[in-house]
Order: C-alpha cells, then structure tokens, then sequence
C-alpha cells in the first residue's frame, strides 16, 4: 500500500479516534459541549495564530460573556473557566483571569484550595511579567500564601499547608517582602505539626500492644499541643493513677475547682514545664501560674500556711523561670488571660466592644496601607514613633501580625524604620515587648537600647534626641522625653536582658528628687515650671519605681520620702477626666497614672479606682467612628484598655516595695515647649 494511503488512514483514524472521545466528553460533559457549540470556532481561531494578544481579548470576551447572564449557570462556570485560560498566556489577560477566579470561587468556596493555586500560577506571571506596574506587590502574594495554608492546616491537611506555604516561600525570597519572616513562622509551625500529628499517629496505631503508649499519648497533648482535654482522653488509660487524676482535674472550669485542686493543678503544671522533653515549656509556666495564683486569691486559710508560703515561693520562680524566657509582667498576664477566659481577668464586654472599635479605626488611618506617619520627613526627630505607637497598641490587643498582613506590613516598617527621636525609640522597644517571636529583632532591640544609653544626659535628663543638645540646665529640662528614655531602659533590662550601667538610674532619680516641686508634684520643665502637672507626677514616680533596685542605699532613702510625697499629690489631685493642670493628651495622662498605679500596686487614687474611672470615660467619650483622640491619643486609650488595673499576683505580694505590680506602659509623647501644647505630641 502506498505510503501516503497509508498515512492518510492512519490520521483518518487518530480523527476519527479524537472525534470518538471529543463525543464521549461531550455526552459526559455538556457544559463542554455547549462550549463548543458556541464559541468553538472562536477557540479554533485564536489558537491558529502565533501571537498572544487576541487570546487576552478572547479571555475579556469570555468573561463578559459569563458576566451577562444570557447563559445556562454550567455554560457560565465554563466560560470563567476559559477566561482564565485564555488569560493566562498574555499579560493583558491576567486581569480578566483574576476577575474569573474571584467569580469562580464566589460560586463554589469549596474549590478554594484549587483556585487558589490557580491564583498563585497567574500572580506569579503576573508579578515576573513587570513587577512596576502590576496590581499587586510580593506582600499579597505571600498573605494568600499564609491564608491557605492556614486554612488548610485547619482542615487537617498539612502536607497542603506546607505546599503553599513553601511556595510563598520561594516567591518572598526572590522578591522582596514584608512578610516573609510570617511565612517562615507558620511553615516552622506546620512542620512542628507534622511531626507532632505523625507522633501521635504511630503512639494510636501501639495503644493496642504497648502499655505506654497511652501515658506518652497523653504527655504529646498536654506538653506538646497544650490540650489537656485531650490528654484526658486518654489519661483514663494511664498507670499512672495520681497523674491520671492531676490531667483530668486540668480540665474542670476554675470555678469548679476547690483551692486544694488548684494548688494541686499548679504543682502538676511546673512539674510538666520541667520535663525535659516538654515542647511548650512557658505554655505549663504559664498554667500553672494561673491555677496557683487562683489557689491563692481564695484565702485557704491560716491551717495551709506552710502550704500558701510554698506556692508564693513558687509562684516567685515561676516569674523568674518566664523571664528567663523574656516573658515580662505585662505579656506573662496577656497569656494568663487568654488561658482562663473568663473570671478576674476577662475584659467587660463594653471594654472588649470599645477595644476593638478602636482598633478598626486605627487601620482606617494608615498611609499608604503602612504606616501611621503624620510628617513625611524621615528626619524628623519623632520619624517611625507614631506608627511603633500604634503597632504597639494593635499587639496589646491581641492582633496577629502573622495572620494579619496589614499589621505585619506596618511591623516591616517600624522595624526597619531608621529612627533618632527618644519617643521613637522608646515606643519601639514597647513593641519588641509584646511581639510575636521577637527574637529575630533582638539586634534591632540591642541597637535601641545602646542609642538610649548614649542619648542619657550627664544631667539625668533626656532630649528629643540622642544629641541631648535640647537638655539645658536652668532654662529647658524635659520630664516627658526623660520619661520615654528611661522606660525604655527599663525594658531593654527587664525583659531583653541588656543591663544598663547603674550610673543612668542613679543621675535620673537623683534629678527627679531634685526637681520635685513644692506641692509634691512635677511639671514638664523642671527648669521653669512652678505648678505641678498629672502626666508628669504620674510618669515621674512610674520612673522612680523603675529604677528603685539600682539605686544606692542614700538615693533610695529619699527617694522613699520624694514617692510617700508624689504619691500624696496624686491622692489628692487624680482626675479620671483631664490631664490635671495641663489640659489635652488626657489618654497620654492616663497611661502614665496606669504606670504609677501598676508600679506601686495602688489601685486607687481620691478612693476612685483609676482604672474602672478611666475606663468608663473612655468607653463614654469614645467616637462613633471608634477614635479616642487623634492617632495617638487613641493608640494609648486603647493600650490602657487592654493592660488593665490591678489584679492579686501573689508572687509580688511577698516582695519588698518598691517594686512594680505589673509592668510599664507605652511611653510618652511629650509636648514641644511648656506653653504651647500642639494637638499631635509628636510633631510641634
């Protein structure tokens, strides 16, 4: 047979064999069918030529085809599918193809993890194609990233989650991006999951044939994923029949509990977090402080003495062991809080409800969907303050950087912002306190600290600026920019481990002593000012509780007598209202009498309880809209609201005071000169 017969039989054949199957996949698929049917012959000619423009038109066509509604609702899937198809083979379709994945996933959310693939397929095109001028930057290629794997480690896909994750990996590399550390994070975390799920599995599938593996199961829940319901399940299981007790006692509500079941719970929990093989050691620390220091508010009584004094002692190396751990007071009783969830540390709903109007606003004022700059000049003194100032108040209120790209992107900016100003400088380092594994900005903290100490004047006093050149003996004294300074120090001591010389607290207290006025208080220059003010009496003993333990024996004995008459001024002048003397920044005057308050373990001034009042006012005079103030002003409301008032913390109460209750507050923004008080602190 010649060749040609033959090869025109055997393309007849492969013909006749496609149009064989192109029928069956049609009967099995009509939507295909009706496809074809209608824009068939389109398909043919774009495909037939050798440029990629007409497909990008095509892909608009298709999908303003599905958009018009002329068609059946399985033809309509079909044609966003085509447009994302024909989209994705110019650049001129991308925007096409993403409008038909948005319509896609509208349809039907179960596909998600499908069209979210598709999606990270067309932005990486997108993105490569010309990354001036494409509408998006690496930031939201990487939350999509995080948001699936998130969702799908939620669906108890791991091996999924990872998939995403490591691909938002790849691309964060490549392409610079405020969230790669996030992504970095999560993936850590899966993988710390994947290991614990395959533990697990294997201890499951032995429970049959080895005795053990229901204690070592129930050990993986409770150390490793904090879950003693869990553990429980199969504590019932264990030999061990005193721990059995201890792990299901674990999971009664607290106010179920007897004080001797409490103190019980404590013991068991440091047991734990002393294990060498507990994965989340500060997670046990941290439940047992709560169910310790919950025995110890019920008043067991004067027959458990010895025992009552065992569990402060207790209690006194717990915080030692979280500090350690760079577990300070105000983040020890962040997670306390989130750990009971309800009784004395659970927030009044209007508390809560205020809260969180507040921050929402707070999002609505970023610039540039970064930053909460209110002076474009990056070197102004106060550059990089107001946004460290809201970061900080946005943490305090328990919002995730890592799940929140917005604040993560706001996180990038304040940490790689370069910054001079003391209030700058100081809110920063309050952020570094409460942020999510903080360690990797430790030389960001270390750098803080030391611009700090160079900026601490010979005179005691602190600048708007490490020059210091604003300090002028006789003339200018600024308590404000002193205050920031010096707290600033107190953190970098007190949870960052970076001890400063004595000599700083020493030429501080002693100013303070020095410039104490004659009605007990302080003003905001020392220098001139003869009428005292709220925030700064207020600041000025926070600062003096500070720095107590480093003083020396003289300096400490009068500044026992400067406190006694501080502290009498502010019974005498507390206003849950007004910045006493002054007018204006009245929240930046309420974080500095939550500071005095926690410092001293006062809870009440003019027998008003400082933080209820305040509270109330601020929940009174709070906007519609959800501010406070201005920017600032509502960055502190919100960080009081949430750091709250006075609680029992036993372990303190053994200590010898001076010594601070709970822990210092953001900084402050003080005002330019003594007259003239502009409505944003940090900017003149």
């Amino acid at each position: 047979m010649p060749m040609k017969t033959t090869l025109c039989l055997c393309v007849g054949a492969l013909l006749s064999c496609a149009i064989a199957t192109s029928a069956q996949a049609y009967a099995s698929d009509p939507a295909e069918a009706a496809f074809d049917e209608a824009f068939g012959q389109a398909v043919r000619d774009v495909r037939r030529t050798r440029t990629t423009g007409d497909d990008a038109k095509f892909a608009q066509r298709l999908f303003d085809e599905a958009e018009s509604g002329q068609h059946a609702a399985d033809l309509t899937l079909r044609l966003y599918e085509k447009a994302y198809e024909f989209g994705l083979r110019d650049a001129r379709g991308y925007p096409p193809a993403n409008s038909a994945l948005d319509k896609l996933l509208e349809k039907d959310e179960s596909q998600k993890f499908e069209i979210g693939e598709m999606r990270l397929v067309l932005w990486e095109k997108w993105y490569e194609a010309d990354p001036q001028v494409n509408a998006f930057d690496p930031d939201d290629y990487l939350d999509l990233c995080i948001s699936l794997g998130n969702e799908a480690a939620e669906a108890d896909d791991v091996i999924l989650a990872l998939k995403f994750l490591n691909r938002g990996n790849r691309f964060g590399s490549r392409n610079k991006s405020a969230r790669l550390n996030d992504v970095r994070d999560t993936i850590s975390d899966l993988m710390r999951l994947k290991k614990i799920n395959q533990e697990i599995e294997t201890l499951t599938e032995a429970l049959a044939t080895d005795p053990q593996a229901a204690d070592k199961l129930a050990m993986v829940f409770l150390a490793d994923l904090d879950d003693p319901m869990q553990a429980a399940t199969y504590a019932g299981q264990m030999s061990d029949k005193e721990l059995a007790d201890k792990v299901v006692l674990a999971t009664k509500e607290f106010a179920e509990a007897t004080p001797e079941e409490a103190h019980q719970n404590g013991l068991f929990y440091n047991g734990v977090a002393g294990n060498a093989k507990t994965g989340e050691p500060a997670a046990m620390l941290i439940r047992a402080r709560v169910w310790l220091t919950e025995y110890l508010s019920r008043d067991p009584g004067d027959d458990q003495a010895a025992q009552v004094m065992a569990s402060k002692d207790m209690l006194a190396e717990i915080d030692s062991d979280l500090l350690k751990r760079g577990i300070g007071k105000k983040l020890r009783r962040k997670m306390s809080s989130l750990l009971r969830g309800e009784g004395q540390f659970d927030r009044p709903a209007e508390i809560q409800a205020a809260i969180d109007k507040g921050v929402q606003w707070l999002y609505t004022q970023r610039k540039e969907d970064t930053h909460w700059e209110q002076d474009a000049n990056k070197t102004h003194r106060n550059w990089g303050g107001y946004t460290a100032l809201v970061v900080y108040a946005l943490l305090m209120a328990d919002e995730e950087p890592k799940l929140n790209g917005d604040l993560s992107r706001s996180v990038y900016f304040m940490m790689n912002a370069d910054m001079t100003g003391t209030y700058s400088l100081c809110f920063r380092i309050h952020a570094w306190e409460v942020m999510p594994r903080r360690e990797r900005y430790r030389q960001v903290l270390t750098r803080d600290i030391n611009k700090l100490r160079g900026g601490a004047t010979r005179h005691g006093f602190w600048g708007y600026t490490m020059k210091g050149n604003d300090v002028k003996p006789g003339s200018r004294l600024d308590l404000s920019t002193t205050l920031a300074g010096g707290l600033g120090l107190w953190i970098g001591e007190e949870v960052g481990g970076i001890t400063p010389k004595k000599v700083y607290w020493e030429r501080t207290a002693r100013a303070l002593i020095d410039h104490q006025l004659d009605d007990n208080g302080w003003c905001y220059n020392p220098a001139t000012g003869q009428q005292s003010q709220g925030a700064m009496t207020a600041g000025a003993l926070a600062l003096l509780y500070a720095g107590y333990d480093h003083l020396t024996a003289p300096t400490q004995e009068k500044a026992d007598e400067v406190i006694e008459r501080g502290m009498k001024w502010m019974e005498e002048n507390f206003s849950a209202t007004t910045n006493v003397n002054r007018g204006g920044h009245k929240n930046y005057y309420f974080a500095a009498v939550q500071h005095a308050g926690l410092f001293s373990g006062q809870r009440t001034f003019r027998e008003l309880d400082w933080y209820d009042s305040i509270a109330e006012h601020l929940i009174k005079t709070q906007g519609p809209d959800g501010s406070m103030g201005n920017v600032s002003e509502t960055a502190f409301a919100i960080a009081f609201l949430c750091r709250g008032g006075i609680i029992h913390e036993p372990s303190d109460l053994q200590k010898d005071a001076p010594e601070a209750e709970e822990e210092e507050d953001d900084s402050l923004f003080g005002y330019p000169n003594e007259d003239d008080a502009p409505a944003e602190p940090p900017t003149e």
